[in-house]
């Protein structure tokens, strides 16, 4: 069985970094695949990097879809946060793939991780989510292929585990994947209006619901590790 899998894509006004995760995507050995490009800021639209990275006939092949909030900083605040989470359900609920996973703008899908969890997802018809381990590398300092791979509490702490965990505040958005028929069946949906900590939020209703989260055994992401990080990129609660 060869499942589909929904890449949600979350960008923030950094188009080069925005080139290297979409063409961490499109290097996958994994074929059947779509992608949802979630863009929150209102300056440097993501748009000309995904046609630059993707042909018309790929973008239609693997339903490449793009939003762009146009949401203010301003906005923002007055609301009490951002509507990233309202687009991101809008994306799993319209998709006819079968797991989702999370991409940010500064992290790079491992090659062969979506073989990876075809093949765990397969095996495993009962594990509704789980969670792999981590790369990291500073997007500052160039490709992980020059050997720069930050070496810190955080990183070892993200890779820490192999056991069934509580995900929420444990791992990074980017370690989870999880399957949709699930989500939807048991009524799950990203928090919104917020602006941070969406994965804590969604993964502890996973959690109550779901028991346990299982380590895959994979290696799914190289994850940026810079002052420039996402979260610290768009505006706080």
């Amino acid at each position: 069985m060869r499942m589909k899998f929904l890449i949600l894509l979350f960008y923030y006004e950094r188009p080069e970094m925005l080139e290297r995760a979409l063409m961490s995507v499109k290097n996958s050995t994994y074929e059947n695949w779509d992608l949802a490009v979630i863009d929150d800021g209102t300056n440097l639209p993501g748009i000309e990097v995904i046609e630059k990275c993707f042909t018309k006939q790929e973008r239609i092949a693997h339903r490449v879809s793009y939003v762009q909030t146009f949401d203010s900083k301003e906005r923002k605040l007055q609301r009490g946060g951002s509507q990233f989470g309202e687009y991101a359900n809008s994306a799993i609920r319209t998709s006819d793939a079968d797991i989702v996973l999370m991409l940010c703008d500064d992290d790079l899908l491992i090659a062969d991780y979506l073989e990876g969890l075809n093949d765990f997802y397969t095996q495993n018809p009962l594990e509704k989510y789980s969670y792999s381990h981590l790369r990291f590398y500073d997007p500052g300092l160039g490709s992980p292929e020059t050997g720069n791979e930050p070496d810190t509490d955080y990183t070892r702490y993200l890779n820490s585990t192999i056991e069934p965990i509580n995900p929420a505040r444990r791992v990074d958005s980017s370690q989870v994947s999880w399957r949709i028929s699930e989500w939807l069946k048991d009524g799950m949906k990203f928090p919104s209006p917020k602006t941070s900590n969406l994965d804590e939020a969604i993964f502890e209703h996973m959690y109550v619901a779901w028991g346990g989260c299982p380590f895959n055994g994979l290696i799914g992401q190289w994850k940026g590790i810079h002052k420039g990080q996402l979260v610290n990129q768009s505006t706080n609660e």
